[in-house]
């Protein structure tokens, strides 16, 4: 039997998201609560999503503009279960929800492509576990970062371009499009994705029909289809862009603003005394940690061009262009030093080599061409093949600390080699332990409402971890800059100010008092300096003096 019948779909479908999205969910939660494993820019979504409901001055703009907004709009209504369920935000799991919803939505979605190939049952299973269970996937669908959400648009943009090049249902390129555009909202790098879709949409479009209609005429069929496969991804882009300008005064935060990735990249290649990119060393690093998930991904590329020839269709160059389009984007900036090289960086490569090996079976509105017993065999064997070698491949990967380069694969490390690596001497495991500090001693105060400033560009942690975060005064709030220029006058209590040598240099607050952190400015004196996890102060803390004081 090759699909299960269509009126059993719907339970098909919630038979496989909710234990993928409970696994993703125990998963992070365990990582986050019980060993305190948490990838700061999971949580930090969930601070932007907090300041529109929780902050002193409420207001969607507060969701702020240097990220993109879909996961914190996502977690918005989960943040309403903080007065019943506190870790919702206090432990950023409103964003441990969000990404294991949005990875289980990206497994469903690796199903209902293999179920329109016709992919046999036993294979299609293969395909979804082997997606599913991939280290790499449980981990970001389980710590509240924005690459699940990412998948799973793209994903579902490249199983509707799949059903176009069946169908050439103009509807199926809509959806592409809508699927895409909506990938914006989620990751900037989805323009890349963008570029790829209407790039291939023009070329197939023009191939499809310059015999019948002329050069001429196929020009203008595939300008149309390029436009709208690529017309959600302009007004994304527009929208926010104009959203941000109107708001913040900069159109894209992330590349202008002295918050955005590249000010934090600059920054970081300062401190760690950095003279430029090693181009060799890049290459290895980018190798290494493409191969490090899927060790196949050339075997399966060039065996999915003869395949191309020999059915005589174009199907498997759409997870190509659209998955590779993303990786070849985050291995150039890489090699530009334009961002941090991070391993999950190039996670698409899963879903690309996965989805790549299911375009090898034919749609089941055509009819296969006829194929020796190899040929018909081959597309199951290189997914069992993929199978057996890529999830032990990617967990290895993550453990080796060349590969794997962020906290919480650190971690990891530590909870499978306890002896090697001891948790109490791994900072990895301290992360956030002062902010939560902080933000008792504060509360303990019982500050009235405004009286805490601090820039949420660092102090996001400290914000999150309090139970009264009305005191605090912090950057999405609109009367910010004034109450920064006399926090006396405006009843500020207390400023939280971040190391400038480290990554506070972009912290509004030391670049409006420059010697803040060493003398007081004059605004007060010092009340207290908080160590952070590496050994080093992070944090100091100055109570400011009274107006005439």
């Amino acid at each position: 039997m090759i699909a299960e019948p269509a009126r059993h779909e719907g339970v098909w479908t919630y038979a496989l998201f909710l234990p993928c999205a409970v696994l993703y969910s125990v998963v992070g939660y365990l990582l986050a609560s019980t060993y305190n494993l948490i990838d700061g820019d999971g949580p930090s979504r969930v601070a932007n999503a907090g300041y529109t409901i929780f902050s002193r001055d409420p207001h969607l703009g507060a969701i702020g503009f240097v990220w993109n907004p879909l996961p914190s709009v996502v977690e918005i209504p989960l943040l309403l279960l903080t007065p019943v369920w506190p870790e919702m935000k206090t432990l950023g799991l409103a964003g441990v929800v969000q990404s294991a919803v949005f990875m289980a939505l990206a497994v469903v979605a690796v199903r209902r492509i293999a179920l329109d190939r016709n992919v046999p049952r036993v294979w299609r299973w293969l395909a979804v576990a082997t997606f599913a269970l991939n280290p790499m996937i449980i981990e970001y669908g389980a710590t509240g970062l924005s690459e699940a959400a990412f998948i799973f648009f793209v994903v579902v943009a490249v199983r509707r371009l799949l059903l176009w090049m069946t169908t050439h249902d103009v509807l199926d390129l809509a959806w592409a499009g809508f699927a895409i555009g909506a990938s914006y909202l989620v990751r900037y790098d989805a323009l890349s994705v963008a570029a790829a879709a209407v790039v291939g949409v023009f070329l197939v479009t023009w191939l499809r029909y310059r015999g019948t209609a002329g050069n001429k005429g196929a020009l203008g069929t595939a300008l149309h289809d390029g436009v709208i496969v690529g017309l959600p991804s302009a007004a994304a882009f527009v929208v926010w862009a104009v959203a941000g300008w109107v708001l913040t005064g900069e159109a894209i935060s992330q590349i202008t603003s002295p918050y955005g990735n590249s000010s934090q990249v600059s920054v970081a290649a300062v401190n760690q005394g950095g003279s430029g990119v090693d181009l060799a060393a890049a290459g290895g690093e980018i190798l290494a940690r493409i191969f490090g998930m899927q060790p196949l991904l050339l075997v399966v590329l060039a065996v999915a061009a003869v395949v191309a020839q020999r059915q005589r269709r174009l199907d498997s160059f759409v997870p190509t262009a659209l998955f590779g389009g993303v990786i070849i984007f985050q291995a150039a900036a890489q090699i530009t030093g334009t961002t941090f090289g991070w391993f999950r960086f190039y996670i698409f490569v899963i879903p690309l080599v996965v989805i790549t090996i299911l375009t090898w079976w034919s749609p089941a509105t055509v009819s296969a061409r006829s194929a020796s017993g190899w040929a018909r065999h081959l597309p199951g064997v290189a997914m069992l093949v993929v199978a057996v070698t890529s999830i032990p491949v990617t967990w290895i990967s993550m453990l080796n600390p060349a590969v794997g380069n962020q906290s919480v694969q650190f971690g990891l490390r530590s909870i499978v080699s306890p002896s090697t690596n001891p948790m109490d001497q791994e900072y990895y495991f301290q992360l956030f332990q002062d902010d939560r500090a902080i933000a008792e001693w504060l509360d303990r105060q019982n500050l009235p409402e405004g009286s805490v400033l601090s820039d949420s560009f660092q102090s996001w942690g400290i914000w999150l971890s309090s139970n009264r975060p009305d005191q605090f005064v912090i950057t999405s709030d609109f009367d910010f800059f004034a109450v920064l220029n006399d926090p006396a006058a405006s009843g500020i209590r207390y400023i939280l100010v971040s190391d400038p040598v480290a990554d506070g240099g972009m912290d509004a607050i030391n670049t409006r008092y420059p010697s803040l952190w060493e003398d007081g400015a004059g605004l007060g004196a010092r009340e207290m300096s908080v160590v952070g996890p590496g050994g080093m102060i992070r944090w100091r803390i100055y109570s400011v003096d009274a107006p005439g004081g």
